[in-house]
């Protein structure tokens, strides 16, 4: 069972990737070089983190092949929440318990057909 600090987490974490989506969806839309650094949002559950974090487009989507995964800062992941599961000199990918699957899978992978990022979330009206 997921307790509230768990929860606070992976929603923090939920929000702070969604604003990272409608980056990436932006970004796609104007001529980027291959290998190019982008700067985004944090991915941790640090309510008071407002750091960025460089990757490129390939290694941002990479993580968002996998919905329980997060890009973060070094020394930002939360050990009894998540997993380290690739270390890196610029971020770490950390992957959510499962037991915050529910909570970080209501967002879903980022959408690869030009849809804007959490368009089709519930509460969400179809963009035009």
């Amino acid at each position: 069972m997921l307790d509230a600090r768990k929860r606070r987490i992976a929603e923090n974490e939920a929000r702070f990737r969604e604003i990272n989506d409608r980056l990436d969806h932006d970004v796609r839309t104007v001529a980027t070089e291959p290998g190019e650094m982008v700067d985004f949002v944090c991915e941790c559950g640090k309510l008071d983190c407002a750091l960025t974090v460089s990757l490129t487009l390939d290694e941002y989507r990479h993580v968002r092949d996998d919905d329980r995964l997060f890009a973060v800062l070094p020394g930002h992941e939360i050990g009894d929440a998540e997993d380290v599961i690739s270390r890196g000199e610029r971020f770490f990918v950390v992957r959510k318990h499962a037991e915050a699957a529910p909570i970080v899978s209501a967002q879903g992978p980022t959408d690869r057909s030009g849809d804007s990022p959490g368009a089709n979330l519930p509460g969400r009206a179809p963009s035009d």
